[in-house]
């Protein structure tokens, strides 16, 4: 909503919803910052894609290219299906995709890049009106000694490792025990 943002640490700032460097992006999640954000491929052409699914989105991760020394680096797996590389011509060339980006607080985007050159972006971004579903999830929550954590956002079972630092989680079972 605010356009081009240059926030002072990424990493612990809601106040970008999306980053781009050269061919990689990012959205404010996971492993690149403390927001709501992910990603998702939508089937719908850009045009008509009004409303969407709340669920299914991805977040960011670190990850190692696939080039010889390439760093690790954090960033959105299913964005990284944006465009394609002819390595004849050494050539990026965006993909007719339709994204759609939860952004940091929760709201939902639609994203389409249009045109790529040398690291400049052409791109739409719209918001879409989220789809109410109900979802029904499977929890095993039988042992006496394991909790099974569940997402409400993306309407699933999480592993989780510190309940107390991980905020990824809702809603937690064991038995007749649950907790928020």
């Amino acid at each position: 909503s605010d356009g081009v943002v240059t926030p002072a640490d990424p990493s612990a700032e809601l106040g970008w919803d999306l980053a781009l460097r050269r061919t990689e992006l990012r959205t404010n999640s996971g492993t690149s910052g403390p927001g709501f954000g992910g990603a998702r491929i939508e089937g719908a052409a850009f045009d008509a894609l009004t409303e969407t699914s709340t669920l299914g989105f991805v977040e960011d991760q670190v990850v190692t290219g696939d080039r010889p020394g390439s760093e690790p680096t954090s960033v959105n797996p299913t964005l990284a299906d944006w465009f394609d590389y002819d390595p004849t011509v050494h050539a990026v060339a965006p993909t007719d995709t339709t994204f759609v980006l939860r952004t940091a607080d929760g709201d939902l985007t639609k994203l389409r890049i249009w045109r790529w050159q040398d690291g400049v972006f052409t791109l739409s971004a719209l918001p879409v009106t989220p789809r109410a579903e109900v979802v029904e999830i499977e929890v095993d929550a039988s042992s006496r000694e394991d909790v099974a954590y569940v997402s409400l956002r993306d309407g699933a079972v999480v592993e989780v490792e510190d309940p107390a630092a991980d905020g990824r989680w809702d809603l937690a079972g064991s038995r007749a025990v649950f907790q928020t």
